[in-house]
């Protein structure tokens, strides 16, 4: 009874033995925690030694996979970084027991060569992440989804509007394409139109652009 009365409901706790602050769950040592038995903060999952992880016994932080000493998996077991792949040591692996990274295989320390459009380089994932080509992809916002405020006429003649202020501009994924393309400088255009294996037919069939008629 004494125990209750020292650990349940403390600085926010829902629960019992928790001796961080805002917990819902039980056994918590830091704060903020939903599930159980975590060691750190933020976690929704159990047995964490990490932050913020939605999984389960994590080490690291922010895993949404479970098993995970590194950081930023969505995987299991992995000892690296941002993998969705299993039992990894490298970094954004999608395979298995890769020691190197960008590896979708398994077994690989060497980290693999990319296909650009449809075609074999002599360019790792990288390498590219470090190019010019992917300076000008990313030059300009690729958005699914938009905030639109609402004008003033709008929320002059509808209250609930006033209130919302805005919707959710929803954009398919070639409407998206089209918006990001208008938005990029024609340097930018051009230097992608200047990747290795640039093929008009395939960007046009993934984005609905074509580069030809610009």
């Amino acid at each position: 009874m004494i125990l209750k009365k020292l650990f349940k409901k403390v600085k926010g706790n829902m629960e019992s033995f928790n001796s961080g602050n805002s917990n819902t769950g039980s056994c918590n040592n830091g704060n903020s925690n939903t599930g159980a038995c975590n060691n750190g903060n933020g976690n929704s999952g159990f047995r964490n030694n990490g932050d913020y992880n939605s999984g389960n016994f994590n080490d690291g932080y922010r895993n949404s996979g479970n098993g995970n000493s590194g950081n930023h998996n969505s995987g299991y077991q992995n000892s690296g970084n941002r993998n969705t792949g299993k039992y990894n040591s490298g970094n954004f692996n999608s395979g298995l027991f890769n020691s190197c990274n960008f590896s979708s295989g398994v077994f690989c320390t060497a980290e693999p060569k990319i296909n650009i459009f449809n075609v074999p380089t002599d360019m790792t994932l990288h390498e590219f992440l470090g190019s010019k080509y992917y300076n000008a992809i990313t030059s300009s916002d690729f958005n699914l989804t938009e905030w639109v405020p609402y004008t003033e006429e709008e929320m002059r003649r509808d209250e609930s509007k006033k209130i919302v202020g805005g919707y959710l501009r929803v954009y398919t994924y070639k409407e998206a394409c089209k918006n990001w393309w208008e938005g990029m400088s024609n340097k930018n255009k051009a230097i992608i139109c200047s990747m290795p294996n640039f093929d008009a037919e395939v960007f046009k069939e993934i984005t609905g652009i074509d580069v030809r008629q610009d």
